[in-house]
């Protein structure tokens, strides 16, 4: 089926030109829009990443005093600065012999865990490692049937 000279294959003109430039036109007005600050305070983009970190013995909080205030610091403050990044703490465990600390937290993404790590001062005495994670059940959920 051939169309007729005078129309384009999508309707208007040249072979679609038009509504190709017309839906590009509005596909960067929508992308721009959904990119710019104000769309993304409003809307919540979040993931969970587990923070990993490391210490050598010497570096511990149970004996070094120094290390010691910083995890008591860190502790008071984390809520204020884990939110100033956009973040949340879901959870924490520590392995004292192991020397590790694993920390849960839904961010907005691996950039703004990092900073808020930063200025929480774990990377002073750690050595970090983020990994992006989703639950159990949204893994399982995932699975081929």
């Amino acid at each position: 089926m051939s169309l007729p000279p005078s129309r384009g294959r999508l309707g208007w003109g040249c072979p679609g030109l038009f509504q190709f430039q017309l839906i590009s036109a509005i596909a960067r007005y929508i992308i721009h829009a959904c990119l710019s600050r104000d769309f993304l305070k409003e809307v919540k983009i979040s993931m969970l990443y587990m923070m990993s970190l490391s210490h050598t013995p010497d570096q511990c909080p149970g004996v070094a005093i120094e290390i010691r205030d910083r995890v008591m610091r860190m502790n008071a403050t984390m809520t204020d600065v884990l939110q100033s990044h956009g973040c949340t703490f879901q959870g924490g465990w520590v392995s004292k012999g192991a020397h590790l600390t694993f920390i849960l937290i839904d961010g907005p993404n691996a950039h703004a865990v990092d900073d808020a790590a930063v200025d929480l001062g774990l990377a002073v005495w750690n050595t970090s490692t983020i990994y992006p994670v989703i639950t159990m059940d949204e893994a399982v959920g995932g699975l081929p049937s």
